[in-house]
């Protein structure tokens, strides 16, 4: 049996008995700022744990876009979704970035386990995907134009996330979305959300990720202080 399929009833057996979970506390707070009904979208979804996590809270009445370059990544979600009865999971087998087009994955050296795709944009990406396979490219702005309102993005790019950004600014001035993203001390981050109004909640200072709350919003998450931070 091809080792994808392996995997993936690997993993669809997990999440049948919830144990398909990230350790990050992101993933357990994110039941505080999603709701029933919520359109979400997950960026860099991998095996799709935040997904899964995602289509739970946001129920049959939302839907949860799950996003990654790799098209293995994708049928292990869809036999994941599938064995698990989740139906409100759209897998969309695309790399994002600040500009649309076509280019390749090179395997990154200084990344054993990354890869690089090389595009015009010189964007990086961890991925299960073979050296040298083509990929599409687009944009938060142009893959989601449609959509009537995005509560939550989570983004985990490897490095990239500041020009997935740039490729969604229409997207986030108009939704104001929450955003989690993965923290990768980049200063171009910090710089292009605190344009929208946002304000930064970090926490566990152990964490990878960053919350950023949109202004006037009415969630609350909790620090590991307990204090709740709105």
């Amino acid at each position: 049996m091809n080792l994808t399929f392996v995997k993936a009833f690997y993993f669809a057996i997990q999440a049948r008995f919830g144990s398909l979970i990230s350790s990050e506390p992101e993933f357990h707070e994110v039941s505080r700022l999603v709701s029933s009904g919520d359109t979400v979208i997950d960026v860099g979804s991998n095996i799709g744990r935040y997904s899964l996590r995602l289509s739970s809270l946001v129920g049959n009445e939302g839907i949860v876009f799950s996003v990654d370059p790799s098209t293995s990544m994708g049928w292990i979600q869809s036999i994941i979704m599938c064995f698990n009865g989740r139906e409100n999971v759209r897998f969309i087998n695309y790399g994002l970035s600040s500009t649309s087009g076509m280019g390749k994955f090179l395997v990154d050296k200084r990344k054993p386990k990354g890869a690089i795709f090389s595009t015009f944009t010189g964007s990086r990406c961890s991925s299960s995907l073979k050296d040298g396979v083509s990929v599409y490219i687009s944009t938060l702005d142009i893959l989601f134009k449609d959509l009537p309102q995005v509560s939550l993005i989570k983004i985990d790019a490897e490095g990239e996330e500041s020009l997935i950004l740039q490729g969604g600014a229409r997207l986030i001035s108009e939704h104001k979305p929450i955003i989690i993203i993965e923290n990768n001390g980049s200063d171009e981050i910090d710089r292009l959300i605190s344009l929208w109004g946002y304000s930064k909640v970090i926490l566990s200072q152990s964490s990878r990720n960053i919350i950023w709350m949109p202004p006037d919003s009415n969630k609350k998450v909790i620090l590991e202080s307990n204090e709740s931070v709105c």
